[in-house]
């Protein structure tokens, strides 16, 4: 059995706001009438309360793990790109805006990574593509397709 390594972000804290709320959940669920009520708000406070006090864990521990890194290459590098979605932590460490479109903040990126094979912008290419524009459907032909679609899966391919 493999055994599930340690939160590096959990402290003591955590474990008593997550004994607070288990119990204000259990009050809540065998109250009744204005306890219940009285309950429910304060339980939903406090989940709020916990939810942000976990995200800020969580963000506190990912800063300490990345500036104990010594290369930029390291541990921090391997696990972003091992996961889908990046924190935007990485971004405040390379010092890039969140301002501008998608194109101006990869360029950034690329700059502040691969300073000097950073190329002029892609418009200088020549376009190669071309697309033509196709026809509107006519109504026959939303009638027919509506008429010829089955239950069976696959059949309007």
């Amino acid at each position: 059995m493999v055994k599930n390594k340690p939160l590096t972000w959990w402290n003591p804290q955590l474990e008593i706001r997550k004994k607070q709320l288990n119990a204000l959940r259990r009050r809540m669920q065998k109250s009744e009438g204005a306890e219940k009520e009285k309950y429910t708000s304060a339980y939903s406070k406090t989940r709020a309360t916990y939810k942000k006090e976990i995200l800020h864990a969580k963000r506190q521990a990912w800063r300490k793990f990345c500036s104990e890194s010594g290369t930029p290459f390291g541990k921090p590098f391997k696990t972003t790109v091992n996961t889908s979605l990046p924190p935007s932590e990485i971004f405040k460490a390379i010092d890039v805006s969140g301002s501008g479109n998608s194109k101006a903040i990869a360029k950034k990126l690329l700059e502040k990574i691969y300073p000097f094979s950073v190329q002029e912008s892609s418009s200088s290419l020549p376009e190669t593509h071309s697309f033509a524009i196709d026809p509107p459907f006519t109504k026959e032909e939303i009638k027919k397709s509506d008429t010829n679609a089955t239950k069976r899966e696959g059949s309007w391919i």
